[in-house]
């Protein structure tokens, strides 16, 4: 009897994971690896420490806009943006996907305050999220990268 409990409940949750999955669309979020013209990069500041400036991507809108955006929101303004890499989520289960653009010769203005600020590659401050630290050493120093975000 156990063993028919847990096929059908296996089966219940795969259809409904399914059903969740279709019925919600697809979430992705952009990150910009923002770089001044020294080489230093751009964090902004989050809840509990520092991280790769971005966003979610908002219906209608381009990944580029929304990366835009996300440089905008830290009072920064940045060159031209490149598709670095697009990155799997799998430990949030609301997003799916992130998008990590590239800005070279980015400038922070100087209303900015203590939202962002610029950091050299090697000396990144306490606090920085663990993706944003992969990334920064995977495009900036060689550092194997991951699929997954």
């Amino acid at each position: 009897m156990q063993g028919i409990a847990r096929i059908f409940s296996e089966t219940l949750m795969r259809a409904l994971h399914f059903a969740w999955r279709f019925s919600r669309g697809l979430k992705v979020d952009v990150r910009v690896l923002a770089l001044d013209s020294a080489g230093a990069v751009l964090l902004a500041a989050s809840e509990g420490g520092w991280r790769l400036p971005g966003g979610t991507i908002a219906p209608g809108e381009s990944a580029p806009a929304a990366a835009r955006c996300a440089l905008a929101a830290t009072g920064a303004t940045g060159g031209a943006l490149t598709l670095h890499r697009l990155y799997r989520v799998a430990a949030e289960p609301h997003l799916d996907h992130v998008a990590l653009y590239i800005a070279r010769g980015a400038v922070l203005s100087d209303s900015a305050g203590a939202k962002a600020a610029f950091f050299a590659p090697g000396a990144l401050p306490g606090g920085t999220e663990p993706a944003s630290r992969r990334r920064i050493a995977a495009v900036l120093c060689g550092a194997p990268e991951d699929e997954v975000w």
